[in-house]
């Protein structure tokens, strides 16, 4: 269990209820919070005697602690049927008891601060699934902006080539160079064609992945050769 704010008009009572829970941190007997978390369900001791304090106590110094108590009211935070904390509320020194009018205002109380406590945390959650939201469509504009960037490269290489070529003024060498930059561009789009739709695949899992028998002095060679054809492509860009 975590700690819980105390309060009272009085500090030096803050400070007795600060001493009573620090030197009775779990009791689990009856008529305590632990009870009332594990039932869900509220406790009203009227008048605490001495023969409930000393039920309740397991040291001489629990005992000395609860004795400062005159009564209290454990009223379960809970959501239907799910118990999350308590409020105690307690009296000492002053001679006066708690009744049932008593227990009905402190269970009111705990349902509007279990509701409010419960709003709290779905608009956390709400405003954490929002974030993540934004931050997905965020990450897919960027992707978005990145294939655009990608597809529109060798798309601006073949259309200018293809103008030039058109023009009918281009040298035979000329020519033939300018073809095999246009075949170039357009094979690198259709493996980035290729790509994206293999990444719509993963993404929507109907990619199949096998096992397969390959020679990997093969694989290393063909790993070069698309190496030096970028790094070609990337000189004629440049």
């Amino acid at each position: 269990m975590r700690k819980t704010p105390l309060a009272h008009v009085d500090a030096e009572k803050v400070k007795l209820v600060r001493d009573v829970v620090r030197s009775v941190p779990s009791l689990n007997s009856a008529s305590t919070h632990a009870e009332v978390m594990r039932v869900g369900e509220s406790v009203l001791v009227e008048s605490a005697d001495a023969a409930l304090l000393e039920n309740l106590a397991q040291t001489p110094a629990q005992l000395a602690s609860l004795r400062r108590l005159s009564a209290w009211i454990v009223v379960p935070l809970k959501i239907k049927n799910n118990s999350f904390g308590t409020i105690t509320i307690g009296r000492s020194e002053s001679g006066l008891h708690y009744g049932q009018s008593d227990l009905l205002l402190a269970q009111d109380v705990a349902r509007r601060a279990a509701a409010a406590i419960d709003n709290a945390k779905l608009y956390e959650l709400s405003r954490q699934e929002r974030a993540r939201a934004e931050a997905a469509t965020r990450t897919k504009d960027e992707f978005v902006a990145m294939v655009s960037h990608e597809l529109r490269t060798p798309l601006n290489v073949i259309i200018g080539w293809l103008r030039v070529l058109r023009s009918g003024t281009v040298p035979e060498r000329t020519r033939e160079r300018a073809l095999e930059v246009v075949e170039r561009n357009a094979i690198a789009q259709s493996q980035l064609v290729s790509d994206l739709l293999d990444i719509s695949r993963v993404v929507t899992r109907k990619i199949t992945l096998g096992p397969g028998a390959g020679r990997l002095e093969q694989r290393r060679h063909a790993r070069g050769g698309g190496r030096q054809a970028r790094a070609g492509y990337q000189a004629h860009r440049d």
